[in-house]
């Protein structure tokens, strides 16, 4: 599966799966961490699409934008961003690696041995942990990867994609999409009023 077709994919299972009323994804190889000046790239595009404050460019701080949330993640050879607006999702978290960089060794550190059976593959559990994590902000953030339980996960019809529900810290939910080279992961903590689409 082509990175394009792998985007596509993980737009349309997390509107399927989900079923966030407003989703945007970007993603592309301007932003990957060996592009330079790929993270006030990736910031101006945020500041310039969003009309954003300009702390925004401030790469020290968090990301953020007025009533959306949004998640930026990187690897070697892509980067991009995730935005929903707050009606549909209090939080998303989105993260993006390279299959041959998790290694089993990563996993013994942020997993137990039951979480680690039961996911698709290694790189499907380690992004799904990571977009988890980015999810939480402040004192709501987890110590670190452990502290984030992936409950379940569901195959999905779409070739390589899966769904994930988070049992701790607070129930939420997510998608992962493996092109076989590069997986893709999207948690979301939804808000109330937003439960739509379901697992």
């Amino acid at each position: 599966m082509l990175a394009e077709n792998s985007i596509k994919t993980l737009r349309d299972v997390v509107k399927d799966e989900i079923g966030l009323k407003s989703f945007e994804l970007a993603v592309g190889s301007q932003w990957s961490s060996t592009s330079t000046f790929h993270r006030e790239r990736l910031r101006q595009e945020l500041f310039d699409r969003y009309e954003a404050a300009s702390m925004l460019l401030d790469l020290s701080g968090i990301p953020q934008l007025q009533d959306r949330s949004v998640s930026i993640s990187h690897c070697k050879s892509t980067g991009g961003y995730c935005v929903t607006e707050r009606d549909s999702a209090l939080s998303v978290g989105f993260d993006v690696e390279l299959n041959e960089r998790v290694k089993p060794r990563h996993l013994r550190q942020v997993a137990d041995a039951s979480e680690t059976i039961d996911a698709p593959s290694h790189p499907a559990l380690w992004t799904a942990k990571e977009a988890a994590f980015k999810c939480f902000h402040g004192f709501q953030q987890p110590r670190g990867l452990k502290d984030i339980r992936i409950a379940s996960w569901r195959r999905l019809a779409l070739e390589g994609a899966f769904a994930f529900t988070l049992e701790a810290p607070v129930p939420a939910r997510g998608v992962i999409v493996d092109n076989g080279t590069l997986t893709y992961a999207i948690c979301v903590i939804l808000n109330d009023s937003s439960k739509a689409g379901g697992f």
